[in-house]
């Protein structure tokens, strides 16, 4: 008989433990068969038994590392996790996890984000073609969630450890790293066509936390320790605060690394980019130079009087200004505020017209969904819509009528006659001699008779006309009540 010997690891110290024999080294289990066979002497081929236990084994420290994930102890699920991949570097679970659980372990003295990709992308390695193909969708989603949380955890520093120049440029480095992996991870797991819509989602979820980051650092840090509660509608309180020298640097650095910070977010503007986070980076650019060119510290000075002797008669404490940005420094900021502002009023056109086009947009597909319904409602009540046609057209019909009996009321001989008749009688005045008074006396009371005829005549017209028009109103008021009830939003 052959001593009993570990198939795994080796070791001869294997217990019988509950119907089992539990290797002590390595924790691998053996039915009393399995143990059998392994004592006979000579070969036997029992590695299918093997297999299963270690599977069992693998399976039960896969449910413990996915177990302290959802405990949120990360450290643990990772630690299980590494035990699955020491027995099966082969398995895509444990190296899923195990880059997530990672993942949650980051902070600003271990970051291993570079460690979670790869431990994902070994998860996708590692896969068959069939696995690839049905894994490659969530591999994609877990990589998103890492890197957007890493580029909004390097953000949230930038107020957490106040806005210097190291900690804004983590934020930046960090952003540039997570796009170059994500544009990776979208190549090698074949997304191709969804790679560049994603990456500017990315430039467009970078510009939006650090716009958000830089208004917060201003009103939590930057500007507070700067103004602290003393500078209130635009003017100094009573109180003796008054920024030192110190106070004053450390202004002019962070607030110039939250200029720095604006100017890296306007790089990465694309065609998605919102012209409102546009406008918002420029904006942002423009109050901080603003804020920086009035900006200067103070020394508290005392003055005093003394006599011939030496004896201070009296003792004044009062502020004077010590420093503030050069005349250079100021002209320069200037000149930028006036660009960042050129920019904003490009930007602010740019607003209006999309604005107008999206409202006459939403107008016509309004107009388009209302045509649908009245379309669709009078394709259901077909008969009742060719009665209102019908009875339209009739009074259509009967307004025509009319209209052109009024049209010929004008052309009556009477009124003609009497039009032509005035025309020879002014010419006959016109062409009396200055001296026919009594002649011009006679036609023009023949003119003023003609007259009073055609306008009696115009009045009989008139009259005619308006009775007519009095039959029309009503056919009009009907036409309109049909083409209400034709057009009417159901």
């Amino acid at each position: 008989m052959k001593q009993l010997v570990c198939e795994m690891c080796g070791s001869k110290d294997l217990v019988k433990d509950g119907g089992v024999f539990v290797c002590q080294s390595c924790g691998c289990k053996y039915s009393v068969e399995e143990a059998k066979k392994m004592m006979i002497e000579g070969t036997v081929e029992v590695q299918g038994a093997v297999n299963i236990t270690n599977a069992a084994q693998i399976s039960s420290l896969l449910k413990m590392a996915q177990s302290a994930y959802a405990s949120k102890n990360y450290a643990k699920a990772e630690e299980f996790c590494d035990q699955v991949i020491a027995m099966d570097d082969s398995n895509y679970a444990a190296w899923k996890l195990k880059g997530e659980a990672i993942n949650f372990q980051i902070n600003v003295k271990n970051p291993r984000i570079l460690e979670v990709y790869n431990c994902i992308m070994t998860s996708y390695k590692v896969l068959d073609d069939a696995g690839k193909d049905e894994h490659r969708g969530e591999i994609l989603a877990s990589l998103k969630e890492c890197f957007e949380g890493e580029i909004d955890f390097w953000i949230n520093r930038i107020e957490a450890d106040r806005p210097k120049t190291a900690v804004v440029n983590k934020a930046e480095s960090s952003f540039i790293d997570s796009w170059n992996k994500m544009k990776e991870a979208f190549e090698t797991l074949g997304f191709e066509e969804q790679k560049k819509s994603y990456l500017n989602s990315l430039d467009n979820f970078f510009i939006t936390k650090a716009e958000i980051k830089t208004v917060s650092c201003w009103k939590t840090t930057v500007g507070y320790n700067y103004y602290r509660d003393t500078f209130k509608n635009g003017r100094w309180t009573d109180s003796d605060y008054r920024p030192s020298d110190a106070i004053l640097t450390t202004f002019i650095e962070e607030a110039d690394n939250l200029i720095a910070l604006m100017r890296f977010c306007i790089k990465q503007f694309n065609e998605t980019t919102r012209l409102e986070d546009q406008k918002y980076a420029y904006s942002n650019i423009a109050f901080f130079h603003k804020e920086l060119i009035n900006a200067q510290s103070w020394n508290r000075m005392v003055s005093t009087t003394t006599n011939g002797y030496g004896a201070t008669i009296s003792r004044r404490e009062y502020w004077d200004k010590s420093k503030s940005l050069t005349d250079a420094a100021k002209t320069s900021r200037r000149r930028e505020i006036t660009e960042c502002e050129a920019k904003i009023a490009e930007l602010d056109r740019k607003i209006k017209e999309r604005d107008e086009r999206e409202r006459a947009e939403k107008a016509r597909l309004a107009q388009e969904a209302k045509l649908r319904r009245i379309e669709e409602y009078w394709t259901e009540h077909a008969s009742e819509k060719q009665a209102l046609d019908a009875e339209k057209q009739t009074l259509l019909d009967k307004i025509a009528a009319l209209n052109a009996e009024i049209a010929a009321i004008p052309q009556k001989p009477g009124k003609e006659a009497a039009d032509r008749r005035l025309e020879e009688l002014n010419a006959e005045k016109k062409a009396l001699g200055v001296f026919k008074l009594k002649e011009k006396k006679a036609v023009q009371e023949k003119i003023d008779a003609v007259t009073a005829e055609r306008d009696a005549l115009a009045q009989q017209i008139e009259a005619a006309q308006k009775q007519i028009q009095e039959q029309i109103e009503p056919l009009q008021a009907r036409v309109g009540a049909i083409d209400l009830e034709l057009t009417k939003d159901r």
